[in-house]
């Protein structure tokens, strides 16, 4: 018994930095994963002086298999089909939806390979969203797609920024869109 509760310490303490999410800690522990996909390894801290790129999709969709089902489909013939291999992720985020994390790793020196995988993106982003399966975040490139100037709650959220980052300093090109 005391042996296996050492094993499950040991498992436990290898993975603080990830459970450190759940509280909203950053952590560093999954930046190697990013490297890893794309075939290069260094020391995996700063993702600015890497190779690698990462681009990302999070839909929401609802509780339902047949969603999920087909969701994977438009993901293989979106990403699979362009040539990448997509990292796909569900979370629940209540009883009636999921939150969907695709992720789709590259090359940045490539050139070719980057324009590839920002077009495969932006295909999934666009199917999705006529799908109305809307993100629960999206990159500064997928911002003007998103937001809509003329909605209250938009323009709101943009009197608050001007108030909170009257230099825009803060996000620049997000949430305030003139």
């Amino acid at each position: 018994f005391v042996p296996a509760l050492r094993r499950k310490h040991v498992y436990l303490s290898a993975l603080k930095p990830v459970f450190g999410l759940t509280y909203g800690m950053p952590t560093e522990a999954t930046m190697p994963s990013v490297e890893w996909s794309v075939g290069q390894l260094s020391n995996g801290r700063n993702p600015d002086l890497g190779s690698a790129g990462i681009l990302y999709c999070l839909p929401i969709i609802p509780m339902e298999g047949v969603a999920v089902r087909e969701l994977i489909a438009m993901i293989d013939e979106t990403l699979t089909h362009g040539g990448f291999v997509p990292y796909v992720t569900f979370n629940m985020v209540n009883r009636q939806s999921l939150e969907c994390v695709i992720n789709i790793a590259f090359d940045r020196r490539d050139v070719e390979e980057s324009e590839r995988a920002h077009a495969a993106i932006d295909r999934l982003f666009e199917r999705c969203m006529s799908e109305g399966l809307i993100p629960y975040r999206v990159g500064i490139q997928h911002m003007r797609r998103l937001v809509d100037v003329g909605d209250p709650h938009w323009q709101l959220v943009r009197k608050l920024k001007e108030v909170f980052d009257p230099d825009g300093v803060i996000a620049p090109g997000r949430y305030n869109l003139a």
